[in-house]
């Protein structure tokens, strides 16, 4: 694409390009239009990417028809832009400011006039490093290291200086490029500063990727590539600097910066984020008050798991010699913290639930350990029953799901919980959870009738929210204090393609995360229609015996139509519940039933992490994302994610994920 600079000091934010860059690289002459040409030699170039940080900037400048020459260079790290004019003051200068959802945004501390500029953006499967080093004084083979990734392309250039900041008197540059030891070339140029007649040169090798000619036309620095390495490069100095010039290098990889897929058996995906992602984890007493921290080194294992409308659950493994583990307290709040500064990520609560089991042990070497088991806050419902008699207000509910949802929620283990509004008068006591409130109804989810009396309350409207579209969680919003929320579709944000407009963004106002092959974040990619558990029909079992017994049929008729055999019947018993409204309850059962047991086609992959498509930061559990795979988009839920931090996990981590179709 192409933009103006803004000529004065400002922001600019361009957008258009039509995803969310990881790479950015410009190109400009000091000119407000393309095409165009001037008899004044002023040229810049420039790359950077966000994660991890790094740029770097190149200038040259040649006057035009004067008595002595006059020519300059600059090369500056981490910026974008930067460009002298001949006669040595400043005339632009710019940073990368972000990575937009449609674009970039950059910061111009310095811009004399508007200069037309092209830019190359790059995002998905491509990974890319940008960085420094230093030419040689001695000749020989060297290796460049921590690059991140091992490469499959290069380009190579410098000013020829020592340093990299900047102006100087002089125009030098080297520029190379490379796939192979085989496929790489060189090409520069030289004019003089200062001198009555002109002297230039220019030169190229089909053999090096760096050459350095003084102002006699006499090389004096040559480089040739040797090999990709599994984190960097091997270059050979065939021809020995006088001085270690900086030269700024950007690398395409083919394989990516983070460790490969690993393969599982029940194909799983596992994942590790780039960089390193450090853990802590906080612990609190039955009132809300921190009571101890444990950073990695104080665990010998933590394992903790997120699934969506269900409690989650975490295991931390510690020295049972350790002091702290005497603090473990029966509901006493746990939250693991997660951040990763290699990609951005600053320091957020991951998990968060109740201590619930303690366990002594004695592994071998008499080796003392002391493990503890937490469930999530969700688990404040799952220790409540539906108690209200079948055909009561408090068992009998229509209604959208997120209504409904609530309703049993407040008068089984919220505020409503109690024996004065209806609750069976035989019980001793109310069911008031304390702390727990319920959040405000926004009436979403589809219609649902039916009744529920002596059931567990969590499955009782884990139902519901199968049948009717919405997830639900409970969430810590304080010591002691805790809420019920219900979520319109996922508990998690819309990141898919649906809807998408001119800026990129989705129908939520997201930018979408995409998985494909194509995009190199997605591994051995399977397309099934599964039946093993199919069922067509329905036959609901509701109260009386023997003849007298309700029971209605339901049936799922466009599944039995795709095949005359494809009738599957089912039997499921519901003689807890009341025939109201025509069976429209037992009706209810049924629907569930099928919904359960219905046709699903399946796209299941195992998964990379990549920029703009890394876990914790770009998307989360409970997120939708989009999936593509042979000419079809499958809108997909991290409805499951697993998470250990051990001594053995490589980069403090390893996540395995399980998407559903949503």
């Amino acid at each position: 694409g192409q933009f103006d600079t803004p000529g004065s000091i400002t922001q600019l934010s361009e957008t258009g390009v039509g995803f969310k860059p990881t790479f950015l690289q410009v190109a400009s002459i000091n000119s407000p239009s393309i095409p165009d040409s001037a008899v004044t030699l002023h040229f810049g170039l420039g790359a950077t990417m966000e994660s991890p940080v790094f740029s770097g900037a190149l200038g040259l400048g040649s006057r035009n028809a004067t008595a002595t020459s006059a020519t300059r260079r600059s090369q500056k790290l981490q910026s974008l832009i930067h460009k002298y004019t001949i006669a040595g003051t400043i005339s632009q200068e710019a940073y990368l400011v972000s990575f937009d959802s449609d674009g970039f945004t950059l910061d111009f501390t310095d811009s004399a006039n508007a200069v037309a500029t092209v830019y190359l953006a790059i995002s998905g499967a491509i990974r890319l490093a940008i960085g420094a080093f230093k030419a040689e004084t001695s000749a020989g083979e060297f290796s460049i290291t921590d690059v991140g990734l091992k490469g499959s392309a290069g380009l190579f250039w410098t000013w020829n200086r020592v340093s990299s900041d900047d102006v100087q008197l002089g125009l030098e540059y080297s520029l190379g490029m490379v796939d192979s030891e085989i496929n790489q070339f060189s090409a520069g140029g030289i004019s003089e500063h200062g001198v009555g007649t002109t002297n230039t040169d220019h030169y190229s090798d089909d053999g090096l990727v760096y050459q350095n000619y003084d102002n006699s036309q006499v090389e004096q620095g040559a480089i040739s590539f040797t090999s990709w390495d599994e984190d960097g490069f091997t270059l050979d100095q065939v021809n020995a600097d006088p001085t270690k010039k900086h030269i700024l290098y950007i690398i395409f990889g083919s394989t990516p910066p983070i460790s490969p897929v690993i393969t599982i058996p029940d194909q799983k995906p596992i994942f590790i984020t780039p960089g390193f992602s450090e853990y802590k984890v906080r612990l609190k007493n039955q009132t809300g008050v921190l009571v101890a921290e444990f950073d990695q080194a104080a665990w010998s294992s933590l394992t903790f798991t997120h699934k969506e409308s269900a409690p989650g659950s975490c295991a931390i493994e510690i020295n049972d010699k350790d002091d702290r583990a005497r603090l473990f307290a029966l509901d006493g709040q746990v939250e693991v913290w997660r951040r990763n500064q290699t990609v951005g990520l600053d320091w957020y609560p991951e998990w968060e639930g109740l201590h619930r089991t303690s366990n002594r042990l004695t592994r071998e070497n008499d080796n003392q350990r002391f493990l503890s088991f937490a469930a999530g806050y969700l688990n404040l419902v799952k220790r409540r029953a539906v108690m209200y008699f079948s055909g009561d207000a408090g068992s009998n509910k229509s209604g959208v799901g997120e209504t409904v949802i609530k309703g049993y929620v407040n008068e089984n283990a919220g505020p409503g919980a109690l024996l004065s509004n209806g609750r069976i008068q035989e019980l001793e006591s109310d069911g008031v959870t304390l702390g727990l409130s319920i959040e405000g109804d926004a009436g979403n989810g589809l219609s649902w009738e039916g009744g529920r009396s002596f059931r567990n309350l969590l499955t009782v409207i884990q139902n519901i929210a199968n049948a009717t579209g919405v997830a639900f969680d409970v969430i810590g919003i304080g010591a002691q204090l805790f809420e019920f929320r219900v979520y319109d579709g996922q508990r998690g944000a819309d990141r898919t393609t649906t809807g998408l407009d001119t800026a990129g963004l989705n129908s939520a106002g997201n930018a979408p995360v995409i998985f494909s092959l194509g995009f190199g974040n997605m591994a051995v990619p399977v397309l099934s229609e599964n039946r093993s558990q199919e069922v067509t029909v329905s036959y609901v079992l509701g109260q009386g015996v023997a003849e007298e017994r309700n029971i209605e049929e339901v049936k799922d008729n466009m599944a039995i139509a795709d095949s005359p055999w494809n009738r599957i019947e089912d039997t499921i018993n519901a003689s807890n519940e009341a025939t109201v409204s025509g069976n429209a309850n037992l009706v209810a059962v049924g629907d569930e039933e099928l919904e359960k047991n219905k046709l699903k086609e399946k796209l299941s992959f195992r998964f990379m992490q990549i920029p703009s498509a890394f876990y914790g930061k770009d998307y989360t559990w409970g997120d939708l994302i989009t999936a593509r795979y042979e000419e079809k988009e499958f809108n997909k839920k991290l409805d499951e994610v697993r998470v250990t931090v051990s001594e053995n996990a490589e980069n403090g981590e390893e996540i395995t994920g399980v998407f559903v179709d949503a």
